[in-house]
């Protein structure tokens, strides 16, 4: 995206009320909306602990950057490990998903939550992906339990962190951050250890600079989904790719594994 595309998005003001939540797939992803977290600590819940094929968890990580930034860590934080949720997603156990929902909503009932952000689903992460069709749920849940529409803002964590698509631009917020603003979002990445290979590549990748914008946008998970109708999501192919070398047993599938799971949270959602 080219900077002058943004300059619509970095004159808007926030007008998001004082309760807000986020909820995130990975501990980590919080970086990317870091001035965000700073100026409305909301109530974050996390799906897994973020230790990968290496078991590795980024929980401590995650408690001290919620810490210092004034958010707090919801009854869901790093509920489960990676591999777990990657197995859960084979073995096609949507109930787990489902539950997990239900909890969701009940959680920001509870805490009187007004806007909700997350992860947005690209096709490139399985868990990135499922924790959006959660968040789309557990936001259509509140509504039916209790009548209370809800915010719901997404971003990207592949994709640019600057980037918004054209036609959402006139409802999506936008954060400039100024030099101590990003000083310091910077210094909270370095302070993630478990990331440091992911923080040195996303910097090589876009340069520090489109770090400084922070882009949430309404979620827009119907065209995603549109899309993988027609053609399998990064993380299918690259899951093919893997099996072929010999490097997994199996590949999620977008067909066989993740989309019998969206359809039973939306069937629970609608019953």
């Amino acid at each position: 995206m080219a900077r002058g595309e943004n300059v619509c998005l970095a004159r808007q003001t926030m007008t998001i009320p004082a309760k807000t939540a986020l909820m995130v797939g990975h501990p980590g992803h919080e970086l990317r909306v870091f001035q965000w977290l700073e100026m409305h600590r909301p109530l974050v819940c996390c799906l897994t602990d973020g230790s990968g094929s290496l078991g590795l968890p980024r929980v401590d990580s995650a408690r001290r950057l919620l810490g210092k930034s004034g958010a707090s860590p919801g009854a869901i934080f790093c509920r489960i490990s990676d591999k777990q949720v990657y197995r859960f997603i084979l073995d096609g156990n949507s109930e787990f998903f489902v539950g997990l929902v239900d909890e969701l909503a009940r959680i920001w009932i509870a805490a009187e939550i007004d806007v909700v952000a997350g992860d947005a689903a690209e096709g490139f992460n399985t868990a990135h992906d499922l924790c959006r069709f959660m968040i789309d749920a557990a936001v259509a849940r509140v509504q039916f339990l209790c009548g209370r529409r809800l915010t719901n803002y997404q971003f990207l964590l592949e994709g640019r962190p600057d980037a918004c698509p054209a036609h959402l631009r006139e409802s999506a917020i936008c954060l400039h951050l100024d030099e101590q603003a990003l000083a310091r979002k910077m210094a909270a990445a370095s302070d993630y250890a478990e990331l440091k290979p992911e923080v040195e590549l996303a910097i090589q990748h876009f340069g520090t600079e489109a770090f400084a914008l922070e882009c949430l946008y309404p979620s827009d998970t119907g065209s995603m989904l549109a899309l993988w109708e027609r053609e399998a999501p990064g993380y299918e192919r690259f899951g093919r790719l893997r099996v072929k070398e010999g490097r997994y047993k199996e590949a999620i599938c977008y067909r066989e594994h993740i989309l019998p799971i969206v359809d039973a949270i939306q069937r629970a959602v609608e019953a």
